[in-house]
């Protein structure tokens, strides 16, 4: 998955009431291609949104101040609106700062899937890595959570609460899992968005459009 730093991650020197909050509002525009970066709404979530095709296949995020940070958790409101269902969105947690390709992330998807994974560094690249997660390594692959509501426009709430040694990752309050590889980069968090490829999406037509609010 090739990743872009929203650009507005500037937002965040007016943050002073938390790290993220996520927005929504419909973009102007018809059936023109459109991109809507992290940006709040009425609502008070944040909304990524975008239908076009030159996004195909890339992965969306921003970092930022985590509110709970003197109480180790990161927590996360999200759901998604429109878009190919089997791409995933979610939290970013353990990031170092607003610009790093350093952290770890939790991403769920529509029917109720879900994967974790961190990005380490390979010489210049970084690439994207399985985490273990109660003795078992999640690979490339998904897993199946009944703590998910799925479907689209359904509100998810990821959450994750750290030790000095591990993580626990919650989805609706109630624990999914447990690691130990901590090494975390930092204590900043964010959200993230993948886009599919033109095989699975429907630009200009139907955008991936989804919605956050940090807890």
């Amino acid at each position: 998955m090739k990743n872009k730093l929203s650009v507005l991650w500037i937002f965040l020197a007016v943050m002073v009431i938390g790290f993220l909050f996520a927005g929504c509002e419909n973009p102007a525009g018809g059936d023109r291609p459109t991109t809507i970066n992290y940006t709040l709404g009425s609502d008070g979530f944040y909304q990524f949104y975008t239908n076009d095709p030159d996004n195909y296949g890339y992965g969306y995020w921003v970092v930022g101040p985590n509110p709970n940070a003197d109480h180790n958790v990161y927590e996360v409101e999200c759901k998604k609106i429109s878009g190919y269902g089997g791409n995933g969105y979610g939290m970013i947690f353990g990031a170092s700062n607003e610009i790093t390709n350093l952290y770890y992330y939790v991403l769920i998807e529509t029917s109720g899937w879900y994967t974790i994974r961190k990005t380490v560094q390979e010489g210049t690249n970084f690439i994207s890595e399985s985490v273990i997660v109660n003795n078992t390594a999640l690979g490339g692959t998904w897993r199946a959570a009944s703590q998910l509501t799925t479907g689209y426009n359904k509100l998810n709430t990821i959450k994750v609460v750290t030790t000095a040694t591990t993580f626990e990752v919650f989805f609706n309050n109630v624990s999914v899992g447990i690691f130990d590889d901590y090494n975390a980069y930092g204590n900043r968090g964010g959200f993230y968005t993948s886009i599919g490829s033109a095989a699975n999406e429907n630009f200009p037509n139907t955008p991936v459009d989804t919605r956050f609010r940090a807890k």
